[in-house]
């Protein structure tokens, strides 16, 4: 779960000194004891019955209480067993830090329905002490539980309902500070596995029975575990709170700015080939993403307009609830796909999520879009459920057993995480409101005859089998969990004549992973599979196809589906045939790469697949002229060529240098671009390639032609840099005399810029020489970019502190920023050092410098001013009215935040810390040392976009040492760069933003 905060924890990330005149002491004194805001008046809770009265659904639907406090606080995630009882993750830790009175701890609660009316009647506290319980999936008569920092599994064993096994199954997980984006969403797959989503917090995570195993960061991943054997891995995951599996297996999440995310592949795939640079495997698919227009009928909340209050009377008047920002994703959480059969037939498949912060669930229906889906709004300006009362919490969604949709409601006044409020609403404000309430509704159509409750404890492994059929999918997972659990050797002949002639393709689906998690699947079910009318099953046989790699016919029921009509089938073909050491696979990735080589997930798909035959694909498809010559397949082969140059097997590159040197005249530039980008794959200045012949006069012509450009005053700052990118290919003695004059500052700062960023790749000392050179003549963008290379190795930082200790560089020429780096840096030499050249006197605490610049609050603000103010110092990480850099919070909509809370987190932005803005430094294994926010990840590398904005990608396989500093990338210290005044207009500018 998620609240509408976010963090300005980036604002002043690249924030250089500006001078004003400061207000008078006379005035900070006055402004600071102006009242702020009014009385707050606060909305009472209902009773559970008026709150089902205050939700509007579609007509044809009808919404019932299913559970509701007593027996039940604070719910945020549910699952029910096999016999209808329903398990209720309770998360009361929300939002204690700041409660006036403490909240206890999270538990897990079991309630039953005893008279089957559909109205849960009975709690038992199946545990209690569960710390941050986040989710919660029933198995084999107990339950797994996320629980930062660990998984537990938990089970009652002697018959009191109590659970007296408690089981640490695995441990390391980080839990987000302000409370939210934790391990959640735990769902059982069609692989038999239980699968869950890490959030964005990670964490190094290991099995709790394996100490001595290395730790897996799960940042950004999700987390697949064999319950039985406890064996578990890394999956294609990410987002925030909530997780989805159609009924197909495709896999889909959410995070609170955007309703709906595709996981396009699997992390099983790029891990097998770690030098595949692929695109990142969570894909966006709702159009409109955050801005998708929502229909809320509940009224704002009395403390939003109360924020507004504080923002309008910055800015010097307005209407009470003018530019208040709602009807968009803030908090969108709990994502599901629908696989009921009580609801009608055009739910089926549906996405629904909720929105917390406009009380409300949103449906989207998912249409093809090539590889991937779309996900488009339902219903027009209306949604699928909404609420009057500000109260209705939708955290968390699913199907029952019944087939109906479950929307759990945390029931909390305030959802948003109170670190990110002013002060005075907090204090008007009870944080702990709603912490011993809580609902779960079930949602159904107006005539819905309630089934009889399931019993499936008491099924026999025949009838279980049966239920794989089954048109809902809570049956149908159900059943297949339950036959994972009782392993009886009967269910395999029930489960063979199911694949075989079940009239469900959702049926043979599940009869096939079933056998496969009993280790009963044939070959010869797949080869049938593969040759399925139903697109999904061939999609899934191969997958499954993967299990027998090394049948002939398997591999030849598997290589008609290279022309398999769907998009789809022919990109998991793809990823599949990785599996398979058939030299005739070449060819067919060859004919998938020719057909589908432009897609981007086919070419990742591609590429995966391409370990140990990467150069004998490369020579297949330069073979075919008319397809080389086009602008994908020039794409896909300069991709293969850098990563073959990264793998650095010598039989693939010396077969890259054959093929190129064959190459007729009329396509010496596609073969100059293919030498290019295997040089560029290559560790930075490790031995050029054997280049000999053709490929040798191509490279020499690159270079030639790169030094031309470099310098070349008439061409483009875009191809000149991209010149200097191929020098910086080179040993540094063969091209400093080309790159120095270049650090000129006639030259224009984007050619500049690019030289200070590739002299990074080297090693030398003299970089450091060659940069504290021309220090004094650089412009602050270029100063920046200088620092981060000065900082990216030991000895150049140690140059820096040296100069800065022999007066060569002043010590107020460095700013916050990069003054927190040196103190922090990993060599512990470069630490002594700063400590003794940067000592100065003790900075004022974060409260003293808030309390301090509140005066801010009350002081009329300059628009124009704070403009130039943010330009300057704030414009290096954010964007406003297209100035400046996308890498901090979307800034677009602060003028929701309130003055009080945009000053409390710039001045003191390690407070609180969001974890997708958290300062990370990696330490590759020749020593670079890179320090920023981490925006993209994937199995096989990792990216980091550095206080200057550049973006450096690293292969997983390069890296020593990842550290997480649990700090913003905005440092303390922002006070020192403006006066009080100025924080006024900087503040006016910011909140006149909508």
């Amino acid at each position: 779960m998620h609240c509408t905060g976010w963090r300005l924890g980036l604002l002043a990330a690249a924030a250089i000194g500006f001078s004003a005149a400061a207000v008078a002491p006379a005035e900070e004194k006055k402004a600071a004891q102006l009242p702020l805001v009014e009385r707050l008046v606060r909305v009472p809770p209902l009773n559970p019955e008026q709150s089902r009265q205050a939700i509007q659904t579609l007509p044809g639907f009808r919404v019932e209480v299913a559970a509701a406090e007593p027996l039940l606080r604070s719910p945020i995630a549910i699952d029910f067993d096999e016999d209808g009882r329903m398990y209720v993750a309770e998360y009361a830790e929300y939002n204690d830090y700041a409660a006036t009175r403490p909240h206890g701890r999270g538990s897990i609660r079991r309630l039953e329905d005893r008279d089957g009316d559909g109205r849960y009647d009975q709690a038992t506290e199946f545990a209690n002490d569960v710390p941050f319980a986040s989710g919660v999936l029933c198995y084999g008569g107990g339950v797994f539980v996320a629980a930062t920092p660990d998984l537990l599994y938990l089970k009652d064993t002697d018959g009191d309902g109590k659970a007296d096994v408690r089981e640490r199954i695995l441990t390391g997980f980080e839990r987000d500070p302000a409370g939210e984006s934790m391990p959640n969403g735990l769902l059982w797959g069609l692989d038999h596995r239980i699968h869950l989503s890490a959030g964005s917090s990670g964490g190094m995570v290991r099995r709790v029975d394996r100490p001595h195993d290395k730790p897996l960061s799960v940042r950004n991943m999700g987390v697949a575990i064999d319950p039985g054997t406890r064996a578990w891995s890394l999956t294609g995951g990410g987002g925030e709170y909530g997780l989805a599996f159609d009924d197909w297996g495709r896999k889909f999440t959410c995070s609170a700015a955007m309703p709906a995310f595709q996981i396009m592949y699997d992390n099983r795939y790029l891990a097998r080939n770690p030098a595949v640079l692929a695109p990142h495997a969570m894909l966006p698919i709702a159009p409109e993403g955050k801005y998708t227009p929502l229909f809320r009928v509940s009224p704002v909340e009395k403390w939003r307009i109360a924020r507004e209050q504080l923002r309008q009377r910055q800015l010097g008047g307005g209407s009470r609830e003018e530019g208040i920002v709602s009807n968009i994703f803030t908090s969108a959480t709990g994502i599901t796909i629908y696989r009921g059969d009580a609801l009608p037939a055009d739910c089926r498949g549906n996405v629904f999520v909720g929105e917390v912060a406009n009380n409300l669930v949103y449906q989207a229906r998912l249409k093809p879009n090539g590889i991937p889906f779309k996900a488009v709004r339902a219903h027009a300006k209306v949604e699928f459920l909404a609420s009057k009362e500000i109260w209705f919490r939708p955290v968390f969604i699913a199907g029952g057993p019944d087939g109906c949709l479950y929307v759990v409601d945390m029931y909390r006044e305030l959802i948003e995480g109170a670190v990110f409020m002013p002060d005075n609403l907090v204090k008007q404000l009870d944080p702990s409101a709603g912490v011993d309430r809580g609902r779960v509704y079930r949602i159904c159509p107006e005539k819905f005859q309630r089934p009889k409750p399931p019993r499936l404890s008491r099924a026999t492994t025949g009838e279980l089998v049966e239920l794989l059929a089954s048109p809902d999918g809570w049956h149908r997972d159900t059943a297949a969990r339950l036959l994972s659990e009782r392993r009886d050797p009967a269910a395999i002949e029930p489960l063979h004549r199911l694949a075989a002639g079940s009239r469900s393709p959702l049926g043979r689906l599940h009869a096939l992973y079933t056998l496969a998690a009993l280790k009963a699947l044939a070959a010869d079910e797949v080869v049938r599979t593969l040759g399925d009318e139903q697109s999904e099953l061939r999609e899934n046989a191969a997958i499954l196809a993967e299990q027998f790699a090394g049948d002939e016919a398997v591999l030849s029921a598997l290589a008609p589906l290279c022309d398999d009509p769907q998009p789809r089938v022919r990109c998991q073909v793809a990823f599949s045939l990785g599996y398979f050491a058939q030299p005739r696979v070449t060819e067919l990735l060859a004919r998938l790469a020719e057909r589908d080589g432009a897609d981007r997930w086919s070419q990742a798909a591609i590429l995966c697949s391409s370990a140990g035959r990467a150069g004998e694909l490369f020579a297949m498809l330069m073979e075919n002229r008319s397809w080389r010559t086009t602008a994908s397949g020039r794409d896909l082969l300069g991709s293969l060529a850098q990563q073959i140059g990264a793998a650095r097997r010598a039989a693939d590159v010396e077969r890259v240098i054959l093929v190129v040197n064959q190459l007729p005249a009329a396509e010496n530039a596609l073969g100059q671009f293919v030498i290019r980008r295997l040089v560029a794959g290559q560790p930075p200045h490790s031995p050029l390639p054997p280049l000999a012949g053709k490929s040798a006069a191509l490279w020499s012509q690159v270079i030639e032609a790169a030094k031309r450009t470099a310098i070349d005053e008439k061409q483009t700052a875009r191809a000149r840099s991209s010149a200097i990118e191929t020098l910086a290919l080179l040993p540094l003695a063969q091209v400093r005399d080309s790159l120095e004059p270049l650090l000129d500052p006639r030259q224009p700062e984007a050619v500049q810029l690019a030289v200070v960023e590739h002299l990074s790749s080297y090693r030398e000392p003299e970089v450091a020489e060659l940069l504290l050179g021309v220090w004094p003549s650089l412009g602050p963008r270029v100063r920046s970019s200088t620092m981060e290379t000065l900082l990216s190795h030991g000895t150049w930082a140690k140059a820096l502190l040296q100069a800065i200790e022999q007066q060569r560089i002043a010590r107020a020429e460095i700013d916050s920023v990069h003054m927190q780096r040196l103190q922090t840096f990993p060599e512990p030499d470069v630490r002594q050092l700063a400590e003794r050249v940067l000592a100065g006197q003790p900075s004022s605490t974060p409260a003293e410098v808030v309390a301090r610049y509140r005066a801010a609050l009350s002081i009329p603000g300059d628009v124009a001013h704070g403009r130039e103010i943010f330009r300057k110092n704030c414009s290096g990480c954010h964007e406003l009215e297209n100035f400046g850099r996308k890498l901090g919070a979307d800034l677009h909509a602060i003028g929701d935040r309130g003055a009080e809370s945009v000053l409390l987190n710039i001045l003191d932005p390690n407070r609180e810390v969001k974890p997708n803005f958290l300062v990370y430094v990696l330490v590759t294994s020749d020593g670079q040392v890179l320090s920023g926010l981490i925006t993209a990840e994937t199995a096989t590398s990792l990216s980091i976009t550095q206080a200057d904005g550049a973006r450096k990608t690293v292969l997983r396989s390069e890296i020593e040492e990842l550290q997480n500093t649990g700090r913003s990338f905005m440092p303390q210290g922002f006070e020192k760069q403006v006066t009080v005044r100025e924080m006024a207009d900087l503040l006016a500018y910011l909140l006149a933003k909508k």
